[in-house]
């Protein structure tokens, strides 16, 4: 990948290249409240991986749902495509890139890449895995969790999709001689299950009632409870556990915590919006 580069002032900037390319692609899914994240390499950007791609992502989620939002491209659209029952597509208006909360963490991944020579793609991979090695979920949240992306994503659970135990998670695919790939082995190892409510839908689980019978209260008094710290996180945990929605395992996971906890903190946006 090429990049700007500093140079005094009149001095054209030059830079090694390789005429000789090749190229691999990838696939992503994260999901923009919590930064856990899905990325597999594929040859190609057809209908034949974009396929793999999903029936791929379908095992990781488990019994869990996706809203999937991805471009109008040809690959994504085919009538050949066969959609698994755990994943919605959500098709972007076209030209409208901005809009998918992905391209800003191929942004930020591609940073590191720039202006660097690699003698084989397999000196590439290499490099890339070092990079996804350093990948934390708060660096996905960054530059992925909007606001208009997070109160679309819970007027939809509320309203339009009910209440379903899942991600709500965005697609892309990117190629190039010089761009990025991880291997479904390498994810991190402290990722949230994806077998059980996801945080984002904890809180909306408990913000629709869905938990009152263990003294989780509903609506505007979650939201009123939340501000003044009446209710904290390990509260909705131990009442969802149970009410049987979470294994008595999370309690422990500190990670989950933390992510119920940033969305509980940013439940009065949620409901004003809604």
């Amino acid at each position: 990948m090429t990049g700007k580069v500093i140079t005094a002032s009149g001095v054209k900037p030059t830079v090694k290249v390789i005429w000789p390319r090749d190229n691999f692609w990838i696939y992503g899914a994260i999901e923009p409240l919590t930064g856990d994240h899905f990325l597999y390499e594929y040859p190609k950007l057809d209908g034949e991986c974009f396929q793999q791609f999903l029936d791929w992502l379908s095992q990781q989620l488990g019994s869990d749902y996706a809203i999937l939002q991805v471009d109008q491209a040809p690959a994504h659209t085919s009538s050949a495509i066969c959609w698994p029952e755990n994943i919605i597509p959500l098709f972007q208006p076209p030209s409208a890139p901005e809009l998918n909360p992905i391209e800003r963490l191929w942004q930020l991944l591609k940073k590191p890449l720039k202006n660097q020579l690699f003698s084989s793609l397999q000196a590439l991979r290499e490099r890339i895995q070092e990079i996804f090695d350093q990948l934390t979920f708060e660096q996905v949240i960054s530059v992925s969790s909007y606001n208009f992306i997070l109160e679309a994503l819970f007027y939809a659970a509320s309203h339009e999709i009910g209440i379903i135990p899942g991600m709500a998670v965005a697609q892309t695919a990117t190629s190039n001689s010089n761009e990025i790939a991880i291997n479904s082995n390498n994810l991190p190892s402290n990722s949230t299950s994806v077998n059980y409510f996801q945080p984002f839908n904890l809180v909306t689980f408990a913000y629709q009632g869905g938990l009152k019978q263990h003294g989780i209260p509903s609506g505007e008094t979650l939201v009123f409870e939340t501000q003044n710290k009446k209710l904290i996180a390990e509260d909705l945990v131990k009442a969802a556990v149970n009410a049987h929605k979470l294994p008595s395992q999370v309690l422990n996971d500190q990670n989950y915590l933390s992510a119920v906890n940033l969305q509980l903190n940013a439940l009065p946006d949620y409901a004003a919006a809604d």
